[in-house]
């Protein structure tokens, strides 16, 4: 039975909840024995130095979005060769805490990055954007979409939406994004009477101009929250750091049958076909018409929201994503030398 070792900083980051657990449970299906291993941050050499032997002895090891420093990454290597560094943000610079501020370049994270694409065997990139940056750091890369569930999401009842509630879904540090969004949300609260902001997270802003629901997030509320809104929402500032995210949430609502405004950043415009499964908006003004023509046109809802379930059922459902993912670890623990990408 072949062995997988997954390292990682934190077992219920999103990223490993959405993207890793589903991909571990495929290669168990697929006879494969799995440990994961949860690492500190900042106990450089140590935490490699502890795991040794299993290091070697792990047929396929799966780096988990780790930012090892390049001796490290370099020794793991050579304790085993067979190495997948997964990636699914931009770990090379740190958030920016507003949106009036630039993302924060760091010599050590870059380096990290670097070593890491350059010294592992494969790269699984979760955006073009990405997978273009491991590259040029020397990786050699596939670009492995983080997938979604769509049997999760139940067929959409479109006659049990209301028409005039539109979904945000996130963590609190991503919020900023809707800040420079609120004279929308609060002019759409005074033309329609049926408006809500509903936003799913662990925080939320005190509007006092705007009618909204909050909701807190929760393992699973994604299927209760989202079939009965009527439109979602993934704005985002135009930075380095922004052009990295993988549009998971764009793909959330697609299942759910929702139509999605977007800002046209990074991967969103490849999810996004304007006019189709939604709309881009760029600018205050663009995301105001396009969210009142949502509002008023319940066919135009039913119509997009349609085309976004069938386009996540064809390349972003874990039925169609996972089996190449396991394909490409199971084609690292086949590889003598060659690379396997």
């Amino acid at each position: 039975m072949p062995e997988l070792l997954v390292l990682t900083y934190d077992v219920e980051k999103p990223s490993f909840r959405y993207r890793i657990a589903p991909l571990l449970d495929e290669l168990r299906v697929r006879g494969w024995q799995v440990r994961v291993e949860t690492i500190r941050q900042r106990e450089y050499g140590l935490r490699i130095w502890r795991l040794r032997a299993a290091l070697r002895d792990a047929d396929v090891l799966l780096l988990h979005k780790l930012r090892l420093h390049p001796l490290e990454s370099r020794w793991l290597a050579a304790c085993n060769s067979r190495t997948v560094f997964d990636i699914d943000d931009v770990t090379w610079l740190s958030q920016p805490l507003s949106v009036e501020s630039a993302p924060v370049p760091s010599a050590s994270r870059l380096r990290a990055f670097e070593g890491m694409c350059r010294n592992s065997r494969l790269t699984l990139a979760g955006s073009p954007y990405l997978a273009a940056r491991a590259e040029q750091a020397g990786g050699r890369v596939q670009i492995v979409p983080t997938a979604v569930d769509v049997g999760a999401f139940a067929p959409a009842d479109f006659s049990r939406r209301g028409g005039g509630v539109v979904v945000w879904i996130g963590l609190p540090g991503n919020l900023q994004y809707l800040e420079p969004l609120r004279p929308v949300f609060a002019a759409l609260t005074r033309r329609h009477a049926h408006f809500r902001l509903r936003i799913v997270s662990s925080r939320f802003p005190e509007w006092g101009d705007v009618a909204m629901d909050k909701v807190t997030w929760q393992p699973g509320i994604e299927t209760l929250v989202l079939p009965d809104a009527d439109v979602g929402l993934m704005p985002l500032n135009d930075d380095e750091f922004t052009r990295g995210k993988c549009a998971f949430k764009l793909l959330q609502y697609m299942a759910a049958s929702l139509p999605c405004v977007a800002s046209p950043v990074g991967v969103n415009t490849d999810v996004v076909s304007e006019g189709v499964t939604g709309m881009l908006a760029a600018h205050p003004e663009d995301w105001l018409n396009a969210l009142d023509d949502l509002l008023v046109d319940r066919g135009l809802r039913e119509r997009m929201g349609r085309s976004g379930r069938e386009r996540v059922q064809a390349g972003y459902d874990l039925r169609a994503v996972l089996p190449r993912a396991a394909g490409l670890i199971e084609q690292v623990a086949a590889a003598a030398g060659a690379p396997a990408a």
